[in-house]
């Protein structure tokens, strides 16, 4: 199962989850725990059944709504997906491969406010949600519950307690550009609503620099705003497929995202770092009203349009007339950044292949999805399946000629690693402390062949080659 962080300052953030007990809540500083010791105070607790698909609620405030404004109530058992509202802050839990759709005004407390305000203004409303101690949600997080009080009133501990304390993650506001790339969660966009938040979080950050020069040398004109624009666009990578180059100092962003309103959002964000940037995104709605009109005098049917793809019904036989109205499409409707929508159907079919390959050699927890012309590759992998799998991305790679990107590190189990782990030390100079009194910090080797990537207080991310794996140390305790 996976909690994601669907509207809000954290939107995009997840964390995958088994069957257990969880608790949402809030630290008492400005610092957010994502997952882990210290919340402070208790907003939503649930129990899930990963079989099953189902949550049970143990304990909530009356901030918490479920989808169409119910009120949430202890006992309460819930299918699984599903949004939840906690104040201000919306939430979706349910499976890996779930696809949100944007948080509907209507479904949310917040429109159960407006209809009783209409009736009498000076009336409070009882259902109301109430914001989030802390400020609107700003410090809402996901914490795994083992043993604490309904006050959790957290652990934050020393660097030589890394052993007991290597549970939390935090953000610090202050740092939160230069620290994206050590959080254990990464941030990934889902919805619109998502969007919306992630780029909340992104201007909001202080003026620190992303890209810093090193000392002698010198900064490319434009290069500190691109290495900004990029660090955004990786950001919301699963719905919209956009790319930036630097031409003549001048960032430009091209390719496609779902609706009108994203477009917005993303021209917002950009025009805000770098207000010269020159922006062609295209909505995919906006595409496919124009496929329909484009289409319609030849008896071409378009069933949707996604990442910049048309896809359409229609019964030709005939390869040379297929092949016509492919170009047809890309001539008249997507133009020159079209992108052969043969290839994508043959990737998706690969994909139902590789799925196979990987059932048959006991990898049942790696999931791979398309992203236009891309392959993502996400989940879960055992040690003793490394090489397996390594061999099985090579022999795919070579064949093919197919690419594959991470949207996460993939994640290794922690039983049976080629070393001892006595505690770990997170941030920028962290460090592990295996058995034997040996320190590896940051870009030193762990074992032959693994080399440390980055340290956070609650996970490990080792480079083997040229992939990135990562070790809940959690998983370890």
């Amino acid at each position: 199962m996976q909690f994601v962080v669907l509207f809000g300052p954290q939107a995009g953030a997840h964390v995958t989850l088994h069957s257990g007990d969880y608790v949402v809540g809030c630290g008492e500083e400005d610092d957010v725990v994502v997952m882990g010791r210290g919340v402070a105070n208790a907003h939503f607790r649930f129990a899930i059944d990963e079989a099953a698909g189902r949550l049970k609620v143990l304990k909530c405030e009356k901030t918490v709504f479920s989808e169409g404004a119910h009120a949430l109530s202890e006992n309460d058992e819930i299918a699984l997906p599903q949004k939840f509202w906690i104040g201000d802050v919306v939430i979706g839990i349910g499976g890996l491969e779930t696809r949100w759709d944007e948080p509907k005004f209507e479904e949310s407390p917040h429109a159960v406010d407006r209809s009783v305000v209409s009736d009498d203004a000076n009336k409070p409303s009882d259902n109301g949600a109430e914001a989030l101690e802390g400020g609107a949600g700003d410090k809402t997080s996901l914490l795994g519950q083992g043993g604490l009080t309904d006050d959790a009133t957290g652990a934050t501990g020393e660097a030589d307690a890394a052993t007991d304390e290597a549970v939390a993650i935090s953000d610090d506001g202050r740092k939160r550009k230069s620290s994206r790339s050590v959080m254990l969660i990464p941030i990934v966009v889902t919805t619109v609503a998502v969007i919306g938040g992630l780029l909340m979080v992104f201007i909001a950050g202080d003026d620190e620099s992303i890209a810093t020069p090193a000392p002698g040398q010198v900064m490319v004109p434009g290069q500190e705003e691109f290495s900004e624009i990029t660090t955004l666009l990786a950001g919301i990578s699963e719905v919209s497929d956009l790319k930036a180059t630097l031409i003549d100092g001048i960032p430009h962003v091209a390719g496609y995202a779902p609706t009108t309103q994203t477009v917005e959002m993303i021209s917002t964000a950009v025009y805000g770092i770098a207000p010269e940037a020159r922006i062609d995104v295209i909505a995919d709605s906006e595409l496919e009203k124009r496929a329909a009109s484009v289409l319609s005098g030849r008896g071409v049917k378009v069933d949707k349009v996604e990442d910049g793809v048309v896809y359409v019904s229609s019964v030709v036989s005939d390869p040379g007339a297929k092949e016509q109205l492919v170009a047809f499409v890309q001539e008249e409707v997507v133009g020159a950044a079209g992108v052969d929508a043969e290839k994508i159907y043959e990737i998706r079919e690969l994909i139902d292949v590789f799925g196979d390959q990987l059932k048959r050699q006991g990898i049942s927890q790696i999931s791979l999805r398309n992203l236009r012309d891309e392959i993502i590759v996400s989940g879960r992998l055992e040690w003793s399946k490394l090489n397996d799998w390594e061999d099985l991305l090579a022999q795919w790679t070579d064949e093919y000629g197919l690419n594959f990107r991470d949207a996460r590190p993939v994640v290794l189990d922690g039983d049976n690693m080629p070393f001892e782990l006595v505690a770990a030390v997170g941030g920028d100079n962290g460090f592990l402390l295996l058995s034997g009194q040996e320190k590896v910090h940051i870009g030193g080797e762990v074992a032959p062949g693994f080399t440390l990537k980055s340290v956070t207080d609650g996970a490990l991310v080792l480079q083997r080659h040229d992939s990135e794996y990562m070790i809940d140390i959690r998983e370890t305790e």
